[in-house]
């Protein structure tokens, strides 16, 4: 006959053990088995939850090119099911804490032995018997065996929101960048056309159909023209040197 199961031994390692009899399931109280039922099932949910969203969802989004996650489209994709990985984050963290504060409880633990308080009901109430309190190493060894797989689903979320994090973050660099460089072209679009304006506006002077003495200047055209050229020359010039200077800065 197989060996009786230790009484530190969790429920769920009982149930996968080969060897166990439904007789030795007998000797696992009935409120621990159900808790570790029902936190197996938790955890599992959550595991196959994050597995899928994953899976299926954030890993093929994250390994698009960058220039096809600058799309607005899948720029939007992003913001979604980043809100999808934080609601599930948040539920997995909630329930860590809700974990953890039971195994921080000696009293709540030793509570959670309906078997013990069913069959003396007078260690119900406080203060807790000290009967009952030293009942709960079997609760808390569940408890902790659950929340390490827990803490593991709350880690692999929040690598991948770290992951989607970083990848916005990327996004709003480029996307900045892009930005400034198209505010870069339009302000040397504009100074090279307010040196061209420059030119026509002594251009239209010459224009004008009034005598000023140069009519008959064989060397006014050179010097006009060249004295026009070489202003604007040295405008440009430094104003474009001041912008890079102020783009450096």
């Amino acid at each position: 006959a197989p060996a009786a199961p230790d009484a530190h031994q969790s429920a769920g390692s009982l149930a996968a053990t080969p060897l166990v009899t439904p007789a030795s399931l007998e000797a696992v109280p009935f409120e621990l088995r159900a808790l570790d039922a029902v936190l197996s099932t938790v955890v599992a949910t959550l595991r196959q939850e994050a597995d899928t969203l994953s899976a299926t969802k954030v890993k093929p989004l994250l390994a698009t090119p960058t220039l096809e996650m600058m799309r607005a489209e899948n720029q939007e994709r992003l913001r979604t099911l980043k809100g999808a990985v934080q609601g599930q984050h948040a539920r997995t963290h909630a329930l860590q804490e809700a974990l953890t504060e039971l195994l921080d409880d000696d009293e709540d633990m030793a509570m959670c032995r309906l078997t013990i308080l069913r069959q003396n009901p007078s260690f119900y109430g406080p203060p807790v018997a000290p009967e009952l309190l030293k009942e709960h190493e079997e609760v808390e060894i569940l408890v902790e065996s659950h929340l390490q797989d827990l803490r593991g689903v709350d880690t692999h979320l929040a690598i991948l929101l770290k992951s989607m994090t970083n990848t916005d973050n990327l996004l709003a660099v480029r996307l900045d960048t892009s930005r400034n460089r198209l505010l870069t072209y339009g302000t040397v679009f504009s100074i090279v056309s307010m040196c061209l304006s420059a030119g026509s506006f002594i251009g239209s002077i010459f224009g004008m159909n009034l005598r000023n003495g140069w009519e008959d200047s064989n060397s006014a055209f050179v010097n006009v023209t060249t004295f026009t050229v070489g202003t604007m020359g040295v405008i440009l010039f430094v104003l474009l040197f001041q912008l890079r200077q102020e783009l450096i800065s």
